[in-house]
C-alpha cells in the first residue's frame, strides 16, 4: 500500500464534516417530515372523532323518533343497526352486524336496490318505498331514507339509512284497490244479469265475466237437480275445453261432495301435490284439464242447490279478493235464475187470466158509456150554471174543453181543436203577461183566480178563470184543471158603480145577479131587486138587519165566521174579493148557495159593493154528478160480482155434467171444480161488500174473513163436520182492492188446504184465522205512512212432512200463495210444530196523501 491510497488527515476532515452537514440536513427534513405526520394524524384522529360524534348524532335523533336504522360501509356490510329495525326484521342487531343489506332485501326488488345504490355511491340522497323479506320469511313494506357520506376527496365513506313500517299503509291500499275493483265487477255483473231472463244465458254471461275478471281458465255453473245429479248447461272457458254434461254425485270425490252439501269451499292450489287426493282422483282432475281449483257448494234453506267455481289449467294461489269474487257471484247468478223462474210463473198465471180480462173489458165498455152519458149531463150543468171547465194533460200538451168553455171563446167544438194557441189568440195582448205570471205561479204550487179580458168577433168581453196544478209522487206537475166564467157583465157593472150613484141605482134594478153595498158592520146600506130574490128577504128586511140573524156556511159545510165574510175580508185587504162561495140557512132550513164577490169601494171608507150569484142549481148539479158517480161505481162492483157468481154457477153445472160421466174420477174433478169456484166466490166476496159499503174503495177486511171462512166452511161440511173456526181478527181493518184481492184468494187457499188434507182421519180438530197490525211497525217512508200485517192461517192437524219444500210443491193452490205473496212483497213462513202454520207479513202503503187501507 503506498500513500497514495490514504488521504491525509486535512482531506479527510473536510468529507467527514461535508457528511456531518448531509447527515444533518436529512435528520432536519426527517424531523419536518415527522411533525407533518403528526400533524396528519392529529387530523385523522379529529375526523374520526367528529364521524363518531355525527354518527352518535343520528343514532340519537332517529332512536328518538322510533325509527329503524343501521350504517353500512361501501361493500353494503351492516357495521351497526338499531333494535327498531332489528326487530322489525325478526332479528337481534348481532345477528345483522357484518351482513350484507342486500340479504334482506325481497328477491323481487334486488334489481331495483341495485339501481338505488350506484345512486348513494354516487353521493346522491335516496327516498323510496322497498319490500324486505323478515326472518320468518314474510314480506314487509318499508320506506327508507338515506344520505351518503363523503370524504373531502369525494369518495363514499359510510351511509346511515332510516327504515319506515309502511306495511299496513301499504295494505289499505291493496284493499282500497281490491275494493274498487270488485265494486266496477259487480257494477257490471249486475247490469249484464239484470237485462237477461234465460237461466242459461244468466249463467253463462255470469260466468264469463267472472272468467275474464280473475283469468280463470274454466268457470262452471252446475245446477243440482237433486242430490245425485248434476247439470252443467255451460261454462266459461279459455284455452281449455268445456265440461258442460249432467254428472253424477259418484263422479267426485267424497270429501268434494260432503263440502258442497254443507256449503263449504273446496280449494286446493296443486292438485298433483294436495295429499287429500287419491292417485287415480289426481289423474281424473288432469284429464280434464284442472291443476288447481277454487269451489263451492251453494245451499239454500238447508238444500243443496248448486255448486259454483272456478279452474287453472296450471297450479296457482287463489286470492281472498278472488274468492270473494266467487262466492258474490255465486250468490247473484242464483237471485238472478229465482227472479227469471219467478217473472216465468207469473206470466202463466197471467196468461190463465185472458179470457176473465176479456168479459171485464166488456164490462168497463159498459161502465164507459155510462161515463159518457155523465159526461152529458155535466155538460148541461155548466150551460146551466154559466160556467166553462178545462182541462191541459202538461205531459201530452193536450188541451181539452168543455162545450161551454167553447161558448164563452165563440167558438165551435165541432170545428177547432182546442189549443193554447188558439186560446191566446182569444186573450187581449195587454192581459197576457198576467196570465203567463198565474200559469207560472200555479206550476210551483199555487192555484190562482184571475181576470182578464178577451177579444171575440162581437167585441171585447171579460172573464175569470180559475185553476190548479195537479202534481205527481214526484211532484213534478202533470195536469192542470180549471173553470172559466164570463164575467163582463159584471165587471160593467163594477165600472158604472164607479161613474154615479144614480147609475148604480138603474144598474142595480137591471143586473141579474144580487148586488149591494155594506159597511163594516155588515149593515146593508143599499140592495137591488135580485138580491131580495136570491136571498127571500124584503129590502125592508135587509135594512133591519135580519139576514145578520142567518148562518152561513162555507163549501165544506162548516159554519163561516164573520172575519171570513168577503166583505170582512175586502176592507183588512182594501181590494177585491172574487167567487166566494158561501151557504145561506134560511129560517125554514133551507140552504142557498151563492157566488159571492166584494169589493171595497174607493174614497168611501168602511164601504163594500158585494155581488151575490145564486148557485144553488149548480151546486144541485154538482151533487147529482157525485151521486152518479157514487152510483157508477156501485154499478160496476155490482156487475163485477154478478158475473163472477154466473162463473160460480157454471163450475157447479160443469161439474154435475163431469159427475155423470162413469170413466171420470169424480173426487179430482169434483175437488178441482170445487177449489176454482172457491177462488171465484172468493173475489166475487170482495166486490159484494164493496158495492153493499159506503166506502166504494176499500172493505172492512175483518169482516171479510169471517164471512169467506164460514162458506168454505159449508163448502166442506159433509166430510169436515167435527172441524172448528178460531178467529183471532182486528177490528176495523180496511184494504182497498190491491191488497184485499190477493189475501182474500190466500185465505181461501190455505184454509181449503187444512179443510181436505189436514184431518184425514175426520177427529176432532181447529183451524185458526188470525189478522193483526205488528206492534210498533208504523213507520214513515219518503213521506208517505206505511203500516205492517201479520196474517196467520193455522191448524192442528196431521201437519205437512219435513221433506216437502214448499217453494218446489206441484200443488197449484199453494204455489198460487207463492205467487201472491211475492205480488204484495210480503214473506211467507212455514211452521211445522203440532200441525201447520203460514205466517205471511206484508206492509201496506198509503196511497194519494190517505191512509185508505187503515181506517180507525
Amino acid at each position: 500500500m503506498t500513500a497514495s491510497n490514504f488521504l491525509d488527515k486535512d482531506e479527510m476532515e473536510i468529507q467527514l464534516r461535508k457528511r456531518i452537514a448531509e447527515l444533518e440536513k436529512s435528520n432536519q427534513d426527517l424531523c419536518a417530515e415527522n411533525i407533518a405526520l403528526s400533524q396528519e394524524i392529529t387530523k385523522c384522529k379529529q375526523a374520526e372523532e367528529a364521524l363518531k360524534e355525527i354518527k352518535e348524532k343520528y343514532c340519537r335523533i332517529v332512536t328518538a323518533t322510533n325509527y329503524g336504522f343501521w350504517w353500512i360501509n361501501p361493500d353494503l356490510i351492516i357495521t351497526e343497526a338499531s333494535e327498531a329495525i332489528a326487530k322489525l326484521l325478526g332479528y337481534c342487531v348481532d345477528e345483522l352486524i357484518g351482513r350484507s343489506g342486500c340479504d334482506f332485501v325481497n328477491k323481487d326488488w334486488l334489481a331495483h336496490a341495485s339501481k338505488e345504490w350506484e345512486e348513494l355511491k354516487a353521493g346522491k340522497p335516496i327516498s323510496c318505498d322497498f319490500k324486505m323479506k323478515r326472518k320468518d320469511g314474510s314480506d314487509v313494506w318499508v320506506r327508507l331514507s338515506s344520505s351518503p357520506i363523503m370524504d373531502k376527496h369525494g369518495r363514499f365513506v359510510s351511509n346511515l339509512i332510516v327504515f319506515t313500517d309502511i306495511t299496513e299503509q301499504k295494505q289499505a291500499e291493496e284493499k282500497l284497490r281490491e275494493s274498487e275493483a270488485r265494486q266496477a265487477f259487480l257494477l257490471k255483473l249486475s247490469d249484464a244479469l239484470r237485462k237477461l231472463s234465460n237461466s242459461d244465458e244468466i249463467q253463462s254471461t255470469a260466468s264469463r265475466i267472472l272468467g275474464e275478471q280473475i283469468h280463470a281458465d274454466r268457470v262452471p255453473y252446475a245446477r243440482v237437480i237433486d242430490e245425485q245429479e248434476v247439470v252443467i248447461t255451460g261454462d266459461y272457458v279459455n284455452g281449455v275445453p268445456s265440461i258442460a254434461c249432467t254428472l253424477h254425485a259418484s263422479d267426485f270425490s267424497q270429501m268434494t261432495i260432503d263440502a258442497y252439501k254443507e256449503g263449504k269451499w273446496v280449494i286446493f292450489s296443486d292438485v298433483s301435490t294436495d295429499p287429500r287426493f287419491t292417485q287415480a282422483e289426481r289423474e281424473a282432475y288432469k284429464s280434464i284439464n284442472i291443476a288447481s281449483n277454487a269451489s263451492f257448494g251453494l245451499v239454500k234453506n238447508g238444500k243443496w242447490v248448486a255448486a259454483f267455481g272456478v279452474h287453472s289449467a296450471k297450479p296457482r294461489v287463489w286470492t281472498e279478493f278472488e274468492l270473494n269474487l266467487i262466492a258474490e257471484t255465486s250468490e247473484r247468478i242464483w237471485v238472478a235464475i229465482e227472479r227469471a223462474r219467478i217473472e216465468e210463473a207469473l206470466t202463466k198465471a197471467y196468461d190463465t187470466l185472458e179470457e176473465k180480462v176479456k168479459e171485464r173489458t166488456a164490462e168497463l165498455e159498459e161502465a164507459y158509456n155510462c161515463l159518457k152519458e155523465s159526461q152529458e149531463s155535466l155538460a148541461e150543468a155548466q150551460e146551466i150554471a154559466h160556467l166553462g171547465s178545462w182541462d191541459w194533460d202538461i205531459v201530452t200538451n193536450k188541451v181539452c174543453w168543455s162545450n161551454e168553455t167553447y161558448r164563452i171563446f165563440g167558438l165551435n167544438p165541432q170545428e177547432l181543436e182546442a189549443t193554447f194557441d188558439l186560446y191566446f189568440s182569444r186573450v187581449h195582448p195587454d192581459d197576457r203577461d198576467s196570465i203567463y205570471s198565474a200559469v207560472e205561479k200555479a206550476l210551483n204550487g199555487e192555484s190562482y183566480s184571475i181576470d182578464y179580458r178577451i177579444i171575440l168577433p162581437s167585441g171585447e168581453r171579460t172573464v175569470h178563470s180559475y185553476g190548479k196544478v195537479i202534481f205527481d209522487e214526484e211532484n213534478i206537475p202533470v195536469r192542470m184543471s180549471g173553470t172559466t166564467q164570463d164575467i163582463t157583465d159584471r165587471k160593467k157593472a163594477e165600472e158604472m158603480l164607479k161613474e154615479s150613484k144614480s147609475k148604480l141605482k138603474t144598474l142595480f134594478e137591471l143586473l141579474p145577479v144580487g148586488v149591494s153595498i155594506v159597511d163594516r158592520e155588515i149593515n146593508i146600506l143599499d140592495a137591488n131587486l135580485a138580491l131580495e130574490n136570491i136571498v127571500g128577504l124584503s129590502r125592508s128586511d135587509l135594512f133591519k138587519g135580519k139576514h145578520t140573524t142567518r148562518i152561513y156556511v162555507k163549501p165544506d159545510g162548516t159554519e163561516m165566521s164573520v172575519k171570513e165574510f168577503p166583505s170582512v175580508r175586502a176592507l183588512e185587504e182594501k181590494g177585491s174579493i172574487q167567487n166566494s162561495e158561501i151557504g145561506i140557512i134560511k129560517e125554514d132550513g133551507s140552504t142557498i148557495w151563492t157566488d159571492v164577490s166584494a169589493t171595497a169601494i174607493p174614497y168611501y171608507n168602511d164601504q163594500v159593493v158585494i155581488i151575490i150569484r145564486d148557485i144553488t142549481e149548480r151546486k144541485m148539479a154538482e151533487e147529482s154528478m157525485r151521486r152518479l158517480e157514487i152510483a157508477r161505481k156501485q154499478e160496476v162492483h155490482h156487475r163485477i160480482k154478478n158475473n163472477l157468481q154466473v162463473i160460480s154457477s157454471l163450475l157447479d153445472l160443469q161439474a154435475e155434467k163431469f159427475g155423470n160421466r162413469e170413466f171420470i174420477m169424480n173426487l179430482e174433478v169434483m175437488e178441482a171444480f170445487r177449489e176454482s169456484q172457491n177462488r171465484v166466490v172468493s173475489m166475487a166476496l170482495i166486490h159484494e161488500k164493496l158495492y153493499k159499503s159506503e166506502e166504494l174503495d176499500t172493505l172492512n177486511f175483518s169482516l171479510y174473513i169471517e164471512e169467506l171462512a164460514e162458506n168454505l166452511f159449508q163448502t166442506y161440511r159433509l166430510r169436515n163436520s167435527n172441524i172448528s173456526l178460531n178467529l183471532d181478527l182486528e177490528e176495523n181493518i180496511f184494504f182497498d182492492m190491491d191488497y184485499a184481492v190477493p189475501l182474500g184468494i190466500i185465505i181461501n187457499e190455505l184454509v181449503s188446504n187444512s179443510l181436505k188434507y189436514a184431518f184425514p182421519s175426520k177427529n176432532e180438530g181447529k183451524i185458526r184465522i188470525e189478522l193483526h197490525r205488528d206492534e210498533n211497525e208504523e213507520y214513515e217512508k219518503e213521506g208517505c205512512k206505511n203500516t205492517s200485517f201479520t196474517l196467520t192461517v193455522s191448524d192442528n192437524g196431521v201437519g205437512i212432512s219435513e221433506n216437502l219444500d214448499i217453494e218446489e210443491v206441484d200443488s197449484l193452490g199453494l204455489q198460487l200463495v207463492t205467487s201472491l205473496v211475492e205480488q204484495l212483497d210480503g214473506e211467507f213462513e212455514l211452521e211445522r210444530n203440532k200441525g201447520a202454520k203460514f205466517n205471511i207479513r206484508f206492509t201496506v202503503k198509503e196511497k194519494n196523501n190517505q191512509v185508505l187501507t187503515l181506517q180507525e
